[in-house]
């Protein structure tokens, strides 16, 4: 037997099984499942990681905020309105101005899983009608403003400060451009992703904000009269969010939209203190009809 294998190997036909055609096929298969199976968990894994540093982003931001809150006692504007003295131009300034000068780094407003820049249609919102709205409005507590300044919060750790957000759209994509610019007017802007995605409209609005006034004192009731500013589920179905203490944590949006309690600053201690008027929009569409 030996003395017959040498000899086939000195003839150069020592044989080689190879793999069939059906062989190979099944082993393609049986790679392509695979990579269908873990391709998910491995995109799951990767916006686990950016939830994290969403996280500490938001973190951060309420940190901030709180320096803010320090030093002049009250929590942030969400947008004032200046005269500019040299040349008479009307300048916005958001709350995210005046937070970010005691902690000067942009990157940090914004979620890692977004590549929205810092601004208006931002990707991090706030609570602005508990804890800061300028609008104006002659019947709130607070007039001129409808609800500022806020002094201080009864339930901090049960009260939404920062949040991730997707503005008053879900229907087109993201873009970055000024509002009401010739290419695109602001009515067709409201759809876009981000779009006034500074500030988060709580699951039940106030009964006055139906009264305000925008910067140019036209009636401009809350939530771009039929729209609202959402927060986001964009980190696997879940939104991260900074509490008025400064702890962060990262709740599901039937949670959020549930009712007010995390909103309205009196949490659980106090729920339905704030009046509101009982509805989730005016005449527009909740953009998460599956929250009861």
């Amino acid at each position: 037997m030996k003395i017959a294998r040498l000899r086939e190997q000195e003839r150069g036909v020592d044989r080689i099984r190879a793999f069939t055609l059906i062989e190979l096929l099944v082993v393609i298969a049986i790679i392509a499942i695979l990579a269908g199976m873990l391709m998910p968990a491995l995109a799951a894994a990767r916006e686990a990681g950016r939830s994290s540093r969403c996280k500490s982003n938001l973190r951060q931001i309420a940190m901030a905020g709180h320096v803010y809150q320090t030093e002049w006692t009250c929590y942030p504007a969400d947008m004032q309105f200046y005269q500019d003295k040299n040349t008479g131009e009307k300048v916005a300034v958001g709350w995210f101005d005046l937070v970010m000068e005691h902690f000067n780094q942009p990157d940090l407003f914004r979620c890692p899983t977004t590549d929205w820049s810092l601004g208006r249609d931002m990707s991090y919102g706030y609570n602005y009608k508990f804890l800061g709205s300028a609008r104006k409005n002659l019947h709130s507590q607070t007039k001129p403003y409808e609800n500022f300044p806020v002094r201080n919060i009864t339930c901090a750790n049960e009260t939404i400060m920062f949040g991730d957000s997707d503005g008053t759209g879900w229907l087109k994509p993201h873009i970055v451009a000024e509002p009401d610019t010739p290419e695109e007017p602001y009515a067709d802007r409201v759809d876009r992703f981000g779009n006034a995605g500074y500030i988060l409209d709580p699951t039940l609005n106030l009964i006055y904000a139906t009264d305000s006034l925008n910067e140019d004192d036209e009636e401009w009731s809350w939530a771009d009269k039929t729209r609202r500013s959402y927060v986001s589920d964009r980190h696997n179905s879940n939104c991260n969010l900074a509490f008025v203490d400064g702890h962060v944590g990262s709740l599901n949006v039937s949670e959020i939209y549930a009712d007010n309690t995390i909103w309205d600053g009196f949490g659980n201690l106090g729920a339905g203190t704030v009046p509101n008027n009982g509805i989730k929009v005016g005449d527009g569409e909740f953009r998460y009809l599956w929250v009861k």
